[in-house]
């Protein structure tokens, strides 16, 4: 599971204590809910069936509001998503920030100097705020 990998990046390590695992094809991926700075969440498949099984168990627990799931029309992968909208596409600070991770995990992810720019300025547009490091899980 990817516990420590959002424990080391969230702005409140301890958001992380209060997610799930979710297993797919005995792989478990971690699922955090909404809390503190963190505003939303998603969880991306390939498959439409395994989004829509991972929509039906979060409805049954806390943290998890407005769950929805997108298709590939919006991304590259089914999306289950939960909590406030994203922020502008164009703005990976704020994504960041939307999602709880810390300003030193957003400046890593970004390459360091990127908290110091304009938003709006930064390299490598999105199709959605949805940063393309978590992949489609098979």
């Amino acid at each position: 599971m990817d516990y420590g990998w959002y424990r080391d990046r969230l702005a409140d390590p301890t958001q992380a204590d209060r997610g799930i695992g979710v297993s797919v094809y005995r792989l478990p991926l971690l699922v955090v809910p909404i809390g503190g700075r963190r505003r939303g969440g998603y969880y991306a498949t390939e498959e439409p069936t395994v989004a829509l099984a991972v929509r039906a168990a979060l409805a049954r627990e806390p943290g998890f509001p407005d769950l929805r799931v997108r298709g590939p029309e919006y991304f590259d992968c089914h999306t289950v998503q939960w909590g406030a909208p994203g922020p502008p596409v164009e703005d990976d600070i704020a994504c960041g920030r939307f999602y709880g991770y810390s300003d030193a995990a957003i400046a890593d992810f970004l390459g360091g100097e990127a908290l110091r720019r304009a938003p709006g300025t930064l390299p490598l547009p999105r199709t959605d705020c949805v940063w393309r490091t978590v992949p489609c899980t098979r």
